[in-house]
């Protein structure tokens, strides 16, 4: 079973670190782990016992030098990260897109997926784009 959403519209007038990223468009979801009325959140959906989690997100484009850090928190603690993929300091393109995921993990129903991002410089950005490099995904089994 797997949920991903994104974002229908760039988050706009943002101040970082945000928890959670507003993430509100269903992708898929063959879990039923999304509602619209939560958006960013993703609840395991009863019956499962494990889950494996990765979530991107970017931020305008901007040659200056800082660091964008998404982040997965389960239950509003974060959870443990396998990988982590960052925009750090000014590697000499601009475009600022950042990849967190966790492996395998135990869950229980009802636990609470959220994606929090946190930016240090990059033109102190206000603002979470929408379209294929931000999203957060869930699968369940």
């Amino acid at each position: 079973m797997k949920t991903t959403i994104n974002l229908s519209a760039n988050l706009t007038g943002l101040t970082f670190p945000v928890n959670p990223v507003a993430f509100d468009n269903e992708v898929i979801d063959t879990a039923g782990a999304f509602s619209a009325g939560s958006p960013g959140h993703i609840i395991a959906p009863s019956g499962v016992t494990m889950v494996r989690l990765e979530a991107a997100v970017r931020v305008p484009d901007s040659g200056t030098t800082g660091t964008l850090l998404p982040s997965i928190y389960k239950n509003g603690a974060e959870t443990i990260c396998g990988t982590d993929v960052r925009r750090n300091n000014s590697a000499g393109y601009s475009n600022n897109v950042a990849f967190t995921s966790a492996p395998w993990q135990p869950c229980s129903p009802g636990d609470d997926f959220t994606v929090r991002c946190n930016v240090t410089g990059l033109g102190s950005p206000t603002s979470v784009l929408s379209g294929n490099n931000s999203y957060f995904s869930a699968e369940f089994a």
